[in-house]
């Protein structure tokens, strides 16, 4: 650069005053002085020269100007890269899109996906196949909060996740996972396995299956029956038309015992029974005699009860009625209104 330096006259250095990094602007000097002189000029001789005479090398207000990089601009950088598009960042900081890039590969070393986590990840932790069950069905139907990002993947835009919105999901919606209980290997990711796990201590959720071999029913069908009558809670796995399955936790079935909607519509069908009994002129069973042991004291005691109470109601009805052994030889247990308020 000396040989071109030595060309450079004060009347040469006041043409660029005014100088800015503008294409044309550099080809015009570039033009004038290859007149003045003759020759080929470089358009880096003219850039060099107007460093030299301390013009900015780009636009001013728009960059560093070649400054360094403060901590605070640096972590400003890594705790919104990606999350704000790299146009805002760029306008923020004062620097070119280039220089944001050298800067989060060789100074901050991060990506784009860095401050958040994307639908596919999110598959991969909980073994989905296809994002768009996690973005249509999870973020569509309310299971899991997220947002979309200005910053694009191709021609659409990130969806962002956070380790808050997962953790929330999952203390929520613990079932939503399809993953088998109690171990829970389908999900990759050892943190929130350990969440679900958690959860599923506290209060444990079976299928309307498993739900019926716990009670004891032959199928599924009474499980349907009192979740569509409002008996027995439950929440809804989603899924395709066919494809969601009825999720009952633990809780729900004890509430459902504790106040076994079954009695009634057994007596209710009795009821029934005997009315149509009754008009069709047959004769129709009212009391049973019974012998029974007590519990207390080991004697034999008749006990006459209704018809609808059999053997092992029969028993708790007995030993709560007579703790004391004040039943005698016989007892009678046909008064309606106090077996109502003893069962």
């Amino acid at each position: 650069m000396e040989r071109w330096s030595k060309r450079f006259t004060p009347d040469d250095d006041r043409m660029f005053a005014g100088y800015n990094s503008k294409s044309a602007r550099v080809t015009s000097l570039q033009q004038h002085f290859e007149a003045k002189w003759g020759m080929t000029v470089p358009r880096h001789v003219i850039t060099h020269r107007a460093h030299v005479l301390g013009y900015p090398l780009r636009k001013p207000g728009l960059i560093n100007n070649g400054k360094c990089w403060k901590q605070e601009d640096l972590d400003y950088l890594a705790d919104n890269y990606g999350l704000l598009p790299t146009q805002t960042l760029a306008r923020h900081l004062k620097r070119t899109k280039i220089a944001l890039l050298l800067a989060t590969k060789r100074r901050l070393g991060i990506h784009m996906k860095m401050n958040f986590i994307t639908a596919q990840e999110v598959g991969r932790i909980f073994n989905v196949s296809c994002a768009k069950v996690i973005t249509d069905t999870w973020v569509g139907k309310g299971f899991l909060e997220s947002r979309r990002l200005e910053t694009k993947q191709g021609s659409s835009n990130f969806w962002c996740f956070t380790e808050e919105n997962l953790v929330a999901m999952l203390r929520r919606y613990p079932w939503l996972p399809k993953a088998e209980p109690p171990a829970f290997r389908q999900i990759n990711h050892p943190y929130y396995r350990n969440i679900v796990y958690q959860e599923w201590e506290k209060d444990p959720w079976y299928t309307a299956i498993q739900v019926a071999r716990i009670i004891g029913w032959a199928t599924t069908t009474p499980v349907e029956k009192y979740i569509r009558e409002g008996s027995l809670a439950c929440e809804k796995r989603p899924g395709g038309p066919w494809q969601g399955a009825n999720i009952i936790r633990c809780s729900s079935i004890l509430n459902f015992l504790a106040d076994d909607p079954r009695r009634f519509h057994f007596q209710r069908g009795i009821i029934s029974r005997l009315g149509t009994r009754l008009r069709r002129g047959l004769p129709v069973q009212l009391y049973i005699t019974w012998l029974i042991v007590c519990p207390v004291c080991r004697k034999r005691v008749i006990v006459r009860a209704p018809a609808k109470l059999h053997g092992p109601d029969l028993a708790l009805v007995f030993a709560d009625k007579y703790q004391d052994c004040s039943h005698g030889a016989g007892v009678d247990l046909c008064d309606y209104n106090k077996l109502e308020k003893l069962t």
